[in-house]
């Protein structure tokens, strides 16, 4: 493990990104009945200091917005038990049995016979934040130097300081 993992675990992180609002749906669902079981996102991006950093040991939060969402709310929590950056590591069935009704039919996000998932991103405990909860992401502050996230911010995953007062 690097010096910079090892630093990065010691001190209090979350991760905010985007996700399509049926699949939080669904995944806010599955919690509801089963709130341990982990529930398998992907990404087309590598989450390398994710994977770092978030294990099933030590879960960390995860904020989520629905992709196209006008107002910009963090409208979902979970934590974030996994990274996995070894996509191959899963078999189907596996992915199959992890995913969400919504996301079950994804597989790998092939085309033309290239994988385009780089990370496959675990999850527990999601649930759909009550209104008095939400907040615009942009309150939200970079780990890596305190600043708020930009507005136009759309990319796959940023590391942030956790939100003081929302527990998920």
């Amino acid at each position: 493990m690097t010096h910079q993992a090892q630093t990065l675990q010691t001190r209090h992180i979350a991760v905010f990104t985007r996700n399509y609002e049926q699949h939080l749906v669904s995944a806010a669902e599955r919690s509801r009945t089963d709130p341990n079981k982990p529930i398998l996102f992907r990404s087309s991006l590598r989450w390398v200091t994710a994977a770092q950093v978030a294990k099933p040991e030590t879960p960390i939060p995860i904020y989520f917005v629905p992709v196209k969402s006008e107002d910009g709310l963090i409208t979902y929590g979970a934590r974030l038990i996994e990274a996995r950056l070894d996509v191959n590591s899963f078999t189907e069935d596996k992915i199959r049995d992890l995913s969400v009704d919504t996301t079950k039919q994804e597989g790998f996000w092939e085309v033309d016979g290239k994988k385009r998932v780089q990370t496959f991103y675990l999850i527990t405990h999601c649930r759909r934040l009550e209104p008095s909860e939400r907040f615009p992401f942009i309150r939200l502050r970079k780990y890596s130097d305190g600043e708020p996230i930009a507005e136009n911010y759309g990319y796959s995953y940023v590391l942030v300081q956790p939100h003081p007062t929302l527990i998920v």
